[in-house]
């Protein structure tokens, strides 16, 4: 991986281009961001082991980009910001695409089944493809695959653990069952 606050390229994340990475917190949750100078490529969970050195904690985003990126993460952590306008790169098939969008419609603070979301993009037997584009999300949080949960109510899924989606559902007011 390439250190917080430093350029370089990560293969098949953002074909060649070069990134900065930026490490932030949302609701505690430790968050890595891949951005350019135009948009973020891809956000990851910052899964580092204890006494492994991470990328570095605490450093303000230097460009316009990565300070939008903390403010707008800043403010949904605390419940103020309901739905994030930051530029994400363009990635994935059509259909992810698809799906994706419709994530980003999703209002804060509610739940949708896979099925349900296939069915919104006329495709009602696709509620596995709706979750496979879900795990393929590159920006969580930001495009809220968390809000996703399974046709039973219950947890399913979640690129980032089940822990993490039920702190974000919480964090949003959704208090969800048991896990599947």
């Amino acid at each position: 991986m390439i250190p917080s606050g430093r350029t370089g390229r990560r293969p098949g994340l953002t074909a060649g281009r070069t990134v900065r990475v930026i490490a932030l917190a949302c609701g505690g949750i430790p968050l890595r961001l891949y951005i350019d100078r135009q948009a973020i490529w891809a956000v990851e969970f910052d899964d580092v082991p204890p006494g492994r050195p991470g990328p570095e904690q605490g450093r303000p985003p230097g460009d316009r980009l990565g300070r939008e990126c903390e403010r707008q993460l800043t403010e949904y952590a605390a419940g103020r910001l309901r739905v994030f306008s930051l530029p994400l790169a363009d990635r994935g098939t059509d259909w992810q695409r698809r799906v994706w969008r419709e994530l980003s419609a999703l209002p804060y603070g509610q739940t949708v089944s896979y099925g349900e979301i296939a069915r919104r993009l006329g495709k009602p037997g696709a509620a596995r493809a709706v979750a496979a584009a879900c795990r393929a999300n590159p920006w969580p949080v930001i495009v809220p695959c968390h809000r996703v949960i399974s046709a039973n109510g219950r947890l399913h899924g979640y690129a980032g653990g089940l822990a993490r989606k039920r702190q974000l559902l919480r964090g949003e007011g959704i208090e969800i069952g048991g896990d599947e």
